[in-house]
């Protein structure tokens, strides 16, 4: 490679370089007399040449000035002389004259083999320091202490030399250097550097002796992985010992305050430093600019930066990169800009930090123009900056930009690996990803947590389910199934493909969880509709002394999507939300509107959101998902066809399935209409029940609450001044009862008066209009809509299209040319019902009833009966029996029905006994089952009846148990709905077993019933019911 040393030489040394002038006639006079007479030198770097050799040059020209005189004057060094003539090649970075010295050696010692192994390293030729130390043991050379260390180092610096780490701890534990504290420190560190924590901390354990640097590279390890915690507690075991701190020590403590935000912790850290004298250090006052700039303290950062008496590039970088975590995007970009002009020096980390902020559209720009300024100072082949522009284009979605600069990089670490995969990841193309890792495999590379974790990642899909398990396997394989970081992400994929028997068990095996793998698994729980596990877990963790965040609440709230969990699980919850403060969080909020949507209380959700003094488009989102929950995720065929007539102003009369959603037919427009044109009294509304006046009234106000709207209901039985309160507050919508009455008794007249001041008005089951100004407009631009249910009849029975005489009447009143719309036959039931009967005898009704709610237990049924008497009984006997009834009937007073109908609703009670009074209009999302009890004499109220279920699309249960007395009543409606129904089976022997139970609770239950009506009346049944509830 070099003909000869001589080429070193000063002989020649005019064409290659020239020596300071005043080194010049000293060193030929030194030629001339000798070597002996270096002594003598005025420079004290080669007047100790030799006692030291070529240890103490620091200039390289002087040193190889040096060595071309030692070749002129002399015809051999000795080892001692070589080995620091390699060491000044290798400290200069020029490893091929060390190499080419090591090689022409006469004889090596075990510090030639250090010199040389150590030189590798120092310039990054991991392999090569490596394959010496076989050649090395052949020749009989013992190693040292050192030597074990800067192998090791070649291994942890490499990344991809794990299985020659693990031969040289088995040769360290042959040899038993093991006591060697450098030893044991450099192990320490190549096991914490490829993540390997367990074997770190066993390791660490065995060691017969620990320094600070042994603690420290510990720490360090646990930082690396991002275990602040575990950082701080090793820093309170330390301590404990008695081991005193370095500044690498208190700038990883630092680091961990950082990551962890405590900065109480931080400041407390900092009293510490200032104690031990280490505050003016330049390493330690660079880690408190970081930590500082996690804490948002920016102020703080500065005073430390302005008080360094001395900076260097890494305290800049610092400073930049604080500016960058507070997203102060100019002041990082004026600081950069001031460090170009006083420090005169970047590198590639402060082009990287100030790329990772550039990863979104806006300012992508200035990442642009950055990555300019990176070719032009040639750091485009840097690796460390590539992975940085990967990221930055992976985030401002630019997947093709980095995916092409990618495939352009002349060198790729794991990181760059890594990065491409997790931008694919981001981009969802998951196959690609796994892809990527069968490569890495492929070529044999070493794998980290980090790739591992972005793996796990792409699985988390049920499609990639067994990919997700052979990603397991290779975890344990390369045993990194320790790994917490590695956990996390085995828990969320099995979670997000509905495997949580698995993800418990990974929960549970586990060495350490830390919040992100509660949230995980409590997330998985809730996504997977376990609300049970996931409070149960919750609770745990609240056990455990473990801080919950904003994701725990919003992960715990998503669990929750019935009445029953709202009442039991989601109110309390909600309560404690409350104290602890984390109602003020945005997330928090949206999912509270989300879980009392999804749970059926729309009112609650809406005053959650009317509240919110900012409504951002998160929240906007929340509110209309919410709605979106109770069937408005598309509209249904009334309200496809009826909404675009009625924008237009046209009349219209409408016949629909009952649940169609004949409610948001005619409210949606008219919101649109008041949105447009808002003022009081703009819609007049007439329901035929008073519960469904109530229950328009809440649909109103949930689907107008973006816009404020303000409804009014009156209807009788509640308190007259409450009601004209209402009024008098000029509401936008005013809701009335009784509107069949209305029809039914010749009331034209007076109907169009009431509704001459009104600019829309509605009758429902029947109509709407708009039009609200002086008589003459009125006349010209009253709309009409009536909305009407598929079913006939004579009392409420109006709602038959424009077929019976009543609708008529009504057309005749305020309609003008209509739109008739009938989106469903006269007598049907919806598609995703399920219909069955029971034929039993009369005197066993009671046994198949309670046979059938205990077979559903886990159903909301409601239960009708023919009379009014009979709820109340039948609730009662219920009660006895265990189970959680209430009785609606109309002999209550309107306040006691309404607080029976919440109740059922909120899930407090799972069973409603009822008689017709809800069987007409109510819409509550979470009715299972309807029973038929009491078989309805009038045919068409059967399709009343089991319309409470099966509502917006949602499934249903409709089950008829049929007398001998009834029979007729029950072939009647099976002509109206036009089919045979299916039996339910139920076995004759496990009914009766029920016999004696039912007939003791139904005596218990008369006895009791006829106690009241004597004493206080049928209408405080429902008080006597909910005084035993609550006990």
């Amino acid at each position: 490679m070099f003909g000869s040393l001589s080429e070193f030489s000063t002989t020649s040394s005019s064409s290659r370089f020239s020596l300071p002038t005043h080194f010049e006639p000293q060193l030929e006079e030194t030629a001339g007399h000798g070597i002996h007479s270096l002594s003598q030198h005025p420079n004290p770097e080669i007047s100790s040449f030799l006692q030291k050799g070529f240890s103490e040059i620091t200039h390289e020209i002087v040193g190889k000035a040096l060595h071309g005189v030692w070749l002129k004057g002399s015809t051999h060094l000795g080892t001692f002389y070589m080995n620091t003539l390699i060491n000044m090649y290798c400290k200069f970075g020029k490893i091929k004259p060390a190499q080419y010295l090591f090689d022409r050696m006469p004889e090596r010692n075990g510090t030639s083999w250090n010199t040389m192994v150590s030189g590798y390293v120092r310039v990054g030729l991991y392999p090569d320091a490596v394959s010496l130390f076989p050649q090395m043991c052949s020749q009989g050379i013992e190693p040292s202490g050192y030597l074990i260390a800067s192998l090791m180092a070649a291994c942890s610096r490499s990344v991809n030399m794990v299985c020659e780490g693990f031969q040289i701890h088995g040769f360290v534990l042959k040899l038993g250097l093991l006591w060697d504290v450098f030893v044991g420190t450099a192990l320490l560190h190549f096991y914490g550097v490829y993540g390997f924590l367990s074997r770190a901390k066993r390791l660490f354990e065995e060691m017969p002796e620990r320094n600070v640097v042994s603690w420290s590279s510990l720490m360090v390890a646990y930082l690396d992985i991002g275990d602040s915690r575990e950082v701080l507690n090793i820093y309170q075991q330390m301590r404990h010992e008695g081991v005193g701190c370095n500044q690498n020590t208190f700038t990883t403590i630092f680091s961990s305050c950082g990551l962890l935000e405590d900065e109480l912790l931080g400041r407390q850290m900092l009293a510490h430093v200032i104690k031990t004298g280490y505050e003016t250090n330049v390493s330690v006052a660079n880690s408190l600019i970081s930590m500082f700039g996690s804490f948002c303290s920016i102020q703080d950062a500065c005073y430390v930066f302005d008080h360094m008496i001395e900076r260097d590039t890494i305290s800049w970088n610092s400073m930049v990169s604080a500016y960058v975590h507070n997203v102060l995007f100019k002041e990082s970009l004026s600081c950069f800009h001031l460090m170009r002009l006083v420090h005169n020096e970047i590198n590639s980390t402060t082009l990287s930090t100030l790329l990772s902020v550039c990863g979104t559209k806006d300012n992508l720009k200035w990442g642009s123009g950055i990555h300019g300024m990176v070719v032009k100072l040639g750091l485009d082949s840097n690796v460390c900056v590539c992975n940085t522009l990967l990221t930055m284009y992976t985030e401002a979605g630019r997947p093709k930009d980095a995916e092409e600069l990618f495939q352009e990089m002349p060198e790729r670490d794991l990181i760059s690996w890594n990065s491409i995969m997790a931008g694919y990841v981001l981009d969802g193309k998951c196959l690609d990803a796994l892809k990527v890792l069968a490569e890495l495999y492929k070529m044999g590379k070493a794998m980290n947590y980090v790739t591992f974790s972005s793996a796990l990642a792409a699985c988390s899909n049920p499609e990639f389910l067994v990919e997700g398990k052979i990603v397991h396997a290779l975890v344990i394989t390369v045993g990194l199934h320790d790994n917490l970081i590695v956990g996390n992400a085995l828990v969320t994929m099995y979670g997000k493909c509905s495997m949580m028997c698995e993800a418990k068990q990974v929960f549970q095996k586990m060495s350490k969880q830390d919040l992100v793998t509660w949230n995980a698994l409590i997330g998985g729980y809730a996504e997977n509709e376990e609300p049970g596990e996931a409070v149960k877990f919750f609770k745990l963790m609240r056990g455990g002394c473990i801080p919950v965040n904003y994701i725990t609440i919003v992960n715990v709230l998503g669990a929750f999507s019935a009445p029953a969990a709202l009442m039991i699980h989601g109110m309390p919850l909600h309560a404690n939300i409350v104290l602890t403060g984390f109602e003020s969080d945005d997330y928090v909020k949206n999912s509270l509107i989300t879980m009392y949507a999804k749970c059926g209380d729309l009112n609650s959700s809406n005053y959650i959101f009317s509240r919110l003094l900012d409504k951002n488009p998160v929240t906007w989102n929340a509110m209309v998902a919410a709605n979106a929950h109770h069937g408005w995720k598309h509209p249904s065929k009334i309200q496809a066809e009826a909404i675009p007539h009625a924008l237009e102003g046209k009349d219209l009369i409408g016949l629909a399935q009952t649940g169609s959603g004949k409610t948001g037919a005619f409210a949606l427009p008219i919101l649109q209409a008041l949105l447009e044109t808002p003022q009081a009294f703009f819609a007049c509304v007439l329901s035929p029940t008073r519960e469904l006046a109530i229950q328009i009234a809440e649909q109103f106000e949930a689907l107008g609450s973006g816009i404020g709207v303000k409804c009014a209901v009156l209807v009788g039985g509640v308190d007259n001044v409450q009601q004209s309160i209402a009024l008098g507050k000029r509401p936008h919508i005013v809701v009335l009862d009784e509107a069949d009455r209305l029809l039914n008794e010749d009331f034209e007249k007076a109907i169009d008066e009431l509704l001459r001041p009104v600019y829309w008005w509605v009758f429902v089951l029947l109509s709407f209009f708009p039009g609200y100004g002086d008589e003459k407009r009125c006349a010209m631009r009253r709309t009409t809509l009536v909305q009407c249910e598929a079913i006939g009849g004579e009392r409420a029975k109006i709602s038959v299209g424009c077929i019976f005489a009543l609708v008529r009447k009504l057309q005749r009143a305020c309609l003008r040319n209509p739109v008739k719309i009938e989106a469903a036959s006269k007598y049907s039931t919806v598609d995703s019902l399920k219909q069955q009967y029971l034929f039993v005898p009369a005197k066993h009704k009671n046994c198949y009833l309670v046979y059938i709610l205990t077979e559903k237990s886990g159903s909301t049924s409601m239960v009708f009966t023919r009379t009014c008497d009979s709820t109340g009984l039948l609730a009662q006997m219920l009660r006895n029996l265990g189970l959680r009834a209430i009785p609606i009937s109309g002999h209550m007073t309107q306040a006691k029905r309404l607080g029976a109908l919440n109740k059922f609703k909120a899930g407090e009670c799972n069973i409603l006994v009822c008689t017709d009074v809800a069987s007409r209009g109510l819409d509550i999302p979470s009715v299972d089952m309807v029973i038929n009890y009491d078989i309805p004499s009038n045919s068409k109220d059967y399709i009343h009846r089991v319309g409470r279920t099966a509502r917006a699309g949602r499934s249903g249960v409709a089950i008829s148990i049929v007398s001998q007395y009834e029979l007729e009543w029950y072939i009647q409606i099976e002509k109206l709905i036009g089919k045979k129904l299916p039996m339910f089976p139920a076995q004759e022997e496990e009914v009766l077993l029920l016999l004696e139970r039912v007939t003791e609770a139904k005596r218990i239950a008369d006895m009791e019933m006829e106690a009241i009506c004597d004493t206080l009346g049928w209408g405080d049944v429902a008080f006597m019911w909910e005084s035993s509830f609550k006990k």
